[in-house]
């Protein structure tokens, strides 16, 4: 009965299978979640061998999870191609299970995904029926779902078992190449660089990736709070030449407050926001920028990399791909309207995870540059640079025209 309103609808054929379509995959995904959740639980992927098959029943004995359920949640997991059925009656990982089976990093993006982030988005329609329009880090899903009074970073090192596994989820992002330094790296001229500015840069991984492919630049400094520097002071990469790794300064600041001055010198100066603003509302952005306008040159500049949310129009899914034999042109055009609506459909949901846990949330490259303007008027975009293969792109900001 679920779908049985489709059957009356009164459109067009193509809006009968438009609807359909949604309704289908949005059933299916709370029911895809729900798998994924009940098999993380209950960890099955830890009693499926990492070679070959196993009887279903072998499964629910060892896992100790009753036989019935487990057909029914794998057959789910099964449609979504995240457990495999090799024959009647037996289970196989799939690449994506064996990962999580045998990588601690993808255990612990399971891990998250599961506890932390599922449990979270469960409760945002009661953090809007209690706080209504607020933008404070601790009037969030998170804190609803895990009732506390601070915010998601200031809670989630609390526990030592969310402690070990966020980590690995943020190594897991890591290994997708999703956020690989080289789009830093290739998203700007860095040659007439003289010293970069890491701010909120942590390890500073992604700058010091920077420095190894340009090293005439003379500074690399990483900032961030106390904690984070005293463990970042041990993690210069080896590969990283002694000249090199003695250009890389760790130093604690904190990116509400004034940035400290850096002297004169005739050198360019770039202040690195990577993937920091996605993490707050746009009245804390403006107080981030807002620190480092009064020692910006008119040839420094900032550089935001974060997830660029792509226009209205590019998000929206046109029409399904039709079976049969396409012209290349048409071929071409369907598959990037396809690639063009996952990364859309990832964006949006990150703009949605931000505002579950901390308010924060993705941008245009328009809101970008609105934010820009509200700081300094002289403040302006002059490029925008995306690669494939990933969401993040690289913003330009400096003074003047």
């Amino acid at each position: 009965m679920m779908f049985a309103h489709v059957d009356s609808w009164r459109g067009s054929t193509s809006n009968n299978l438009a609807c359909a379509r949604v309704e289908f995959q949005s059933f299916g995904l709370i029911q895809a979640t729900a798998a994924f959740r009940w098999l993380w639980r209950f960890q099955i992927h830890k009693h499926i061998p990492l070679r070959g098959d196993i009887p279903t029943a072998e499964v629910a004995e060892s896992a100790g999870v009753p036989l019935a359920q487990l057909q029914t949640v794998s057959r789910v997991a099964i449609t979504t191609g995240y457990l495999l059925e090799p024959r009647a009656g037996y289970l196989c990982h799939s690449a994506a299970s064996a990962l999580v089976a045998s990588d601690p990093d993808y255990a612990g993006y399971a891990f998250v995904l599961t506890e932390l982030f599922y449990k979270a988005s469960d409760k945002v329609i009661e953090a809007t029926e209690k706080w209504g329009d607020t933008t404070k880090n601790t009037e969030t899903g998170y804190c609803l779902a895990f009732q506390t009074e601070k915010p998601m970073f200031g809670h989630l090192f609390q526990d030592k078992t969310r402690a070990t596994m966020f980590p690995g989820f943020t190594r897991a992002i890591a290994k997708t190449g999703e956020r690989d330094p080289r789009f830093l790296v290739e998203g700007f001229d860095w040659s007439g660089t003289d010293t970069i500015v890491d701010v909120g840069g942590g390890r500073g991984y992604a700058t010091i990736a920077v420095l190894n492919r340009f090293p005439s630049i003379k500074n690399c400094i990483v900032q961030d709070l106390p904690h984070v520097v005293a463990g970042a002071k041990e993690e210069v990469p080896p590969t990283l030449s002694e000249t090199l790794a003695s250009k890389v300064k760790f130093e604690v600041h904190d990116f509400f407050t004034p940035q400290p001055d850096l002297g004169e010198n005739g050198g360019q100066r770039v202040f690195v926001l990577r993937q920091i603003l996605h993490d707050w509302p746009d009245d804390k952005v403006k107080q981030i920028l807002e620190g480092v306008v009064p020692i910006l040159r008119k040839h420094d500049r900032i550089l935001i990399q974060d997830v660029v949310l792509p226009s209205p129009s590019k998000a929206a899914y046109g029409q399904p791909l039709v079976s049969g034999e396409q012209d290349p042109a048409t071929e071409q055009a369907l598959l990037q309207e396809v690639k063009d609506h996952t990364r859309a459909v990832f964006a949006a949901s990150m703009s949605q995870l931000m505002m579950t846990l901390l308010h924060g949330r993705e941008r245009t490259l328009e809101e970008f540059g609105e934010l820009c303007a509200s700081v300094d008027e002289r403040l302006t975009i002059k490029k925008c640079v995306t690669r494939p293969g990933s969401n993040l792109g690289v913003i330009e900001i400096g003074l003047g025209g």
